[in-house]
């Protein structure tokens, strides 16, 4: 087996620098990898036959549907990126589904929690599965902050004090990009991943999901229609899921002119510079508290048992909207009686059964050498770049299916924009042109791009930190769009 690993990316915004903090470590180590659009990741994987294929969930669908297709020295890990908010015990096992990971050689959970809630429902993957948390939070510890400053301080300069509204409220405000509604696309998800209509209870959920977050979303625009109100001097930053229908949230809020609707950057470039974080249920209130930053988990509804519970434990849980205005002024004013160090201490421990790495080693060097122990038998040598290689990988798209990525990148890219100048009935005249791509234009709204500049600069970057300044050079090379292979060339 050649030392490749394989990395594909749903959601630039959340995956990107972290697979390249993998990519990183994993050159240095002698791997050649592939990262990019997932589509054409797992083209290259085919192609070549070769490798570790390295997924962002454990289900099958996410991989071809048996080894010979890809190649008999092609190895199978993965890492659940939603593995670490969920409703409940059953709805992690719902999705990650235990009895069916057969094709996995390594399952990575992002903790012992989670791990031990695999293995009790299969006892058979005790013995490849390991808890080695997630590399989005290496990310967040002090020394990889300076990554983020430059931009977070164009932020600030152009925005000044603003406070960071976070969402995840698809659910209630699907991206109409889908061209299905949420309770559709859902039902469609359990048809298809896990093999059997919904129950009559699980159907029911679905839809009083939906119908939750769609009273959550009327709750979050009342709110921010009081907070612009009182704080005329601050920014109020809305910055949506990608599954989010943003289109929906710029009318909602269009004549509050402090409210700004933004998706753009990563999370943490946003929560940096933010004054405070306001959330419910999502995964950035767990990293902005990683970051120290006064979190507050919003959420009037006061229901239980529909949104993730863990990331409303940390920072501060506020029902009303009187006591958030009040833990607002007080934040802003610098009055907070509660300290960021006391809130820190007090959760610290919780999050060490969630999350691997909130402490301690790495996740990356956790996971690597859980991958060097396994694969025992992989080339020290490169052995991937060769020119029969590249001639094979050059072959791999089509120059239709480049335009096709161009344009449904425009269209997903520029979705909002096209609907205000072009009005309603032109607009969906576009789009309906392109409907039988609803899922590809919803994915192309997660992965806008990705630059050979924008690799090199980050792993540059991570050279500072694990090399002290001593910069290495890397080989990026373009093999299709938004695909890249990174590699070293050998020392002599």
């Amino acid at each position: 087996m050649k030392k490749i690993l394989y990395l594909p990316i749903e959601t630039i915004v959340r995956e990107l620098d972290a697979r390249l903090l993998v990519a990183h470590q994993a050159v240095n180590r002698g791997y050649s990898v592939i990262i990019g659009h997932k589509h054409n990741v797992l083209k290259a994987g085919k192609i070549l036959g070769s490798g570790v294929y390295f997924n962002k969930a454990h289900g099958p669908e996410n991989f071809p549907k048996n080894k010979e297709s890809f190649g008999s020295n092609i190895q199978y890990v993965s890492l659940d990126e939603e593995g670490l908010v969920f409703v409940d015990d059953e709805e992690y096992l719902r999705n990650s589904r235990p009895d069916t990971l057969e094709h996995l050689d390594i399952v990575f959970t992002w903790g012992s929690y989670q791990k031990d809630l695999l293995i009790k429902k299969n006892p058979a993957l005790e013995s490849k599965t390991v808890a080695v948390g997630n590399p989005r939070f290496d990310l967040l510890r002090k020394e990889f902050t300076p990554l983020y400053d430059l931009i977070s301080s164009k932020i600030i300069k152009k925005w000044g004090r603003y406070i960071l509204i976070n969402t995840r409220f698809a659910p209630g405000n699907y991206s109409r990009l889908y061209g299905i509604d949420y309770v559709e696309a859902k039902i469609h998800k359990f048809i298809r991943f896990i093999g059997r209509q919904p129950t009559a209870a699980e159907e029911a959920f679905i839809v009083e999901e939906a119908q939750y977050y769609r009273e959550l979303f009327n709750q979050y625009v009342k709110i921010l229609k009081v907070l612009s109100e009182k704080f005329p001097d601050i920014n109020f930053i809305l910055r949506p899921h990608p599954s989010e229908d943003i289109i929906n949230w710029e009318e909602a809020l269009k004549d509050l002119n402090n409210v700004h609707v933004v998706f753009e950057g990563t999370a943490i470039d946003w929560i940096i510079g933010a004054i405070a974080v306001v959330h419910t249920g999502c995964t950035t209130g767990i990293e902005a508290w990683a970051l120290k930053k006064p979190v507050i988990a919003y959420n009037p509804n006061k229901k239980e048992g529909i949104e993730p519970p863990l990331p409303n434990k940390f920072g501060f849980r506020i029902n009303n909207p009187a006591e958030l205005c009040c833990s607002l002024s007080d934040i802003i004013n610098g009055k907070s009686k509660k300290t960021k160090t006391d809130i820190y201490k007090d959760q610290l421990k919780l999050a060490g059964k969630y999350i691997e790495n909130i402490s301690g080693d790495y996740s990356v060097t956790g996971f690597l050498n859980a991958i060097g122990e396994k694969f025992g038998n992989i080339n020290n040598s490169s052995g991937f770049i060769e020119k029969n290689d590249f001639r094979k990988l050059k072959k791999m798209e089509t120059a239709k299916g480049a335009v096709k990525f161009i344009v449904l990148k425009f269209l997903s890219k520029h979705q909002s924009s096209i609907v205000k100048i072009a009005g309603s009935k032109l607009s969906d005249f576009i789009f309906n042109r392109f409907k039988k791509y609803p899922g590809l234009m919803a994915e192309f709204k997660k992965f806008p791009g990705l630059g050979t500049g924008e690799i090199k600069h980050k792993l540059n970057y991570y050279d500072s930190i694990f090399y002290k300044n001593s910069y290495r050079e890397y080989q990026v090379m373009k093999i299709a769009t938004d695909t890249y292979v990174i590699f070293r060339n050998p020392e002599r």
